[in-house]
């Protein structure tokens, strides 16, 4: 269902509350001066309730249903132009049909925020949808009905003015400790340690009981002890603050995922110098050795001259092109 551009947007918005970048995407919609109701699509609340839905997503299919008759019900006579979903856990093609008979007139966008290889299922939403995006390239070119389309930088992370100030920490990396990430994070780190450069490298895990797990299941992980990984996430201007006094920003996409990071863009908004496994980042616009280094199996070389100078100034183009408000508009069909 296409949308006349001129008519003013009112969004039924469903998607995750990782990281509070459904806050973002809702004040640029705001900005927009579009309408917007956010609804999480993750309803599981319990520990058993999470188990029970990364077994079988229908285990829990009688309160999802409940759930998004509750919101047709609300919003049934609310003119929604756009239902816009961003990973859609709980969804099923039921529920979606559900969702087109409660909003025949709107258009249906999906986010795919992550590769399919790591989501599978999620294929079988994507004909439900009248367009659909991900940052994946490879997925892109499996399925046609997917548009290639990079993610963004929020605004408070636009703050390259503040780049050139005093640093405490050499690199810094903020993240979730899987072990495919720790098996390139360590060797990177004991490098930096034997230079004698200052780093901070917070680990994060939801519990004790994964770290003991990780450490009889992986190898990396066997020389960390628990005091090396912190169990509380850090608060995203926690994170900001790191990353303001950091010279270089370590990023590690989660295994299986070639697009590039939110992370990624973040640190060009913030004009910070990146270390990245991801090799695909060559080819895009923004890339300039002097401010990316892509570092293969965790080996780096201090002697590249990347470690020795300041951060290059990206054309403000380019810069803009990757602004949230920007991405929403373009991937909305503004």
């Amino acid at each position: 269902m296409m949308i006349d551009k001129k008519e003013r947007r009112n969004i039924l918005f469903i998607g995750s509350d990782f990281f509070g970048y459904y806050k973002a995407i809702i004040n640029a919609a705001e900005e927009l001066g579009w309408t917007i109701h956010f609804f999480n699509d993750r309803i599981r609340s319990t520990t058993l309730e999470k188990i029970l839905f990364r077994l079988n997503r229908y285990f829990l299919f009688a309160s999802s249903l409940a759930y998004y008759q509750k919101i047709i019900k609300k919003f049934k006579n609310c003119s929604i132009t756009d239902v816009f979903v961003i990973e859609g856990q709980s969804l099923t093609p039921f529920l979606l049909r559900k969702l087109h008979q409660g909003f025949p007139s709107a258009k249906f966008t999906y986010i795919l925020w992550d590769s399919l290889s790591n989501y599978p299922y999620c294929s079988k939403l994507v004909p439900f949808f009248d367009k659909v995006f991900s940052f994946e390239k490879k997925d892109c070119e499996k399925n046609k009905k997917i548009i290639f389309h990079p993610t963004f930088f929020r605004n408070e992370y636009a703050s390259r003015e503040k780049a050139q100030g005093i640093t405490t920490y050499f690199a810094s990396f903020i993240g979730t400790a899987w072990p495919e990430k720790v098996k390139f994070l360590e060797p990177i780190k004991r490098t930096f340690d034997k230079e004698g450069r200052c780093c901070f490298f917070y680990y994060f895990l939801s519990s004790k009981t994964l770290f003991y797990i990780y450490k009889l299941r992986s190898r990396c992980f066997r020389p960390l002890h628990s005091k090396d990984v912190h169990f509380t996430k850090l608060s995203d201007k926690q994170v900001r603050d790191v990353y303001h006094s950091s010279y270089i920003i370590v990023d590690c996409p989660p295994q299986g995922q070639e697009g590039i990071t939110i992370r990624t863009f973040e640190v060009m908004a913030m004009g910070k110098k990146l270390i990245t496994t991801n090799e695909d980042i060559v080819n895009y616009d923004f890339y300039n050795p002097s401010n990316i280094y892509v570092a293969k199996n965790g080996i780096i070389d201090m002697s590249n001259d990347f470690f020795r100078t300041q951060f290059v100034p990206i054309n403000e183009s380019v810069f803009q092109k990757y602004s949230i408000k920007n991405w929403l508009s373009s991937v909305l069909d503004l």
